[in-house]
């Protein structure tokens, strides 16, 4: 390695912004706004309890017959119909911890919690870095019950640009109990035959078994029709993602193309520009999800990443500054820094950013393993090269 630390973190996997992750930073609480409020303490609270593990009190500050409210909404017309269910439907949630479904079944993988604050659509951001790379953000939807108590009414999450509410209503819709006037408007059929109603229900399982191919095969069988409907087209996605990376860029590139004039849509499809190498419409991508998310240091390393590929360097070298400013506790953003330092070849910057993570991360550097890396061939021959390392 070019360095010798505790951290033991392969250089390939520095380069790659997309899979940059910060392992060695613990979960940050602190909000990004010097205007600290009641929303920011809530938040923290919660997010607290999430990371303990302690989801029965987390549940405790969600508002359930609010949230079911929100979900009935979404299925049925009738008040009444949506009075019934959300009645029954706050008993359900309340038989699981709500908050254990969403943060951690959902996200089964080691998991890095970060509060970032109130974005500038007055909403608290709560981001997850996953271990094995990528993150996902969530939005807190808040507001007072009758007894005029602060809680959580729903969840907007990044990956699908929805509310929790409406993926929730969908899976009542499509998977746990399929209507078949539902399936017959989205078809404009008269009759739907029971194996597809059957199939629904068949998904709900093995996805609730963990048995993604199978679920994703499934959906497959389905009509064009109702396979390219936006609801599904993301849960190919986002089951395709986990068994194979062809399918998964081609389950994104048809989403892309049926529905990628749908903001909601711009941070899920990040990586499909990436792939396409469309940098125009990744740094859009990525400009609209910092409206909707936040202007936080992952997706500025993101933005610096497609900014130095579409030849912009000197915006990338901002964009890698003010995720430095923003996250400065966060080491991944300074290797990200370092790739558009040397990428761009700005040899006095990279040396000021070796010392940054040898000072305040512990890291120790040998020019030898550094004269290795055919990416670094032109740093090593620089005089900021030589100083650096005569020192």
């Amino acid at each position: 390695n070019i360095y010798s630390t505790t951290k033991w973190i392969s250089i390939a996997l520095i380069t790659i912004i997309l899979s940059v992750i910060s392992n060695s930073y613990a979960q940050q609480l602190s909000p990004k706004k010097s205007n600290y409020s009641l929303e920011d303490e809530f938040t923290q609270k919660f997010l607290q309890y999430v990371i303990d593990e302690k989801f029965s009190a987390a549940d405790k500050m969600i508002d359930f017959p609010a949230y079911s409210n929100r979900v009935a909404k979404h299925i049925f017309d009738s008040k009444d119909k949506q009075k019934s269910f959300a009645k029954g439907f706050v008993n359900g949630l309340k038989k699981k911890t709500f908050t254990e479904q969403i943060f951690l079944v959902a996200n089964s993988e080691p998991t890095t919690f970060k509060y970032l604050g109130i974005n500038s659509k007055g909403k608290p951001v709560i981001r997850l870095d996953f271990e094995t790379g990528g993150y996902e953000y969530f939005k807190l939807i808040l507001g007072n019950n009758s007894k005029g108590e602060l809680l959580i009414r729903d969840f907007q999450i990044a990956s699908s640009g929805d509310y929790s509410s409406i993926g929730t209503a969908n899976a009542v819709k499509y998977l746990l109990q399929p209507n078949e006037s539902i399936l017959k408007r989205l078809l404009g059929r008269k009759q739907i035959n029971q194996e597809l109603l059957d199939n629904f229900k068949k998904i709900g399982a093995l996805r609730n078994e963990g048995k993604v191919k199978e679920a994703y095969d499934v959906i497959q069988t389905f009509p064009e029709q109702l396979r390219n409907q936006k609801e599904l087209l993301l849960m190919t996605v986002q089951l395709s993602s986990s068994f194979d990376d062809n399918v998964y860029r081609s389950e994104l590139s048809k989403l892309a193309k049926l529905h990628g004039k749908d903001p909601k849509l711009a941070f899920m499809l990040i990586d499909h520009y990436f792939y396409e190498e469309n940098w125009v419409e990744a740094i859009n991508a990525i400009q609209l999800s910092m409206k909707e998310w936040g202007n936080d240091g992952t997706l500025n390393t993101l933005l610096a990443e497609m900014l130095l590929s579409d030849g912009k360097i000197n915006e990338a070298i901002q964009a890698s500054k003010r995720a430095i400013q923003l996250e400065p506790e966060n080491e991944a953003m300074y290797w990200a820094a370092l790739n558009v330092y040397n990428t761009s070849n700005e040899f006095e910057s990279i040396t000021k950013i070796l010392t940054l993570l040898k000072d305040q991360f512990s890291y120790e550097f040998d020019a030898d393993e550094f004269r290795k890396e055919p990416e670094y061939l032109n740093f090593t021959k620089s005089d900021a090269f030589k100083a650096w390392f005569a020192e």
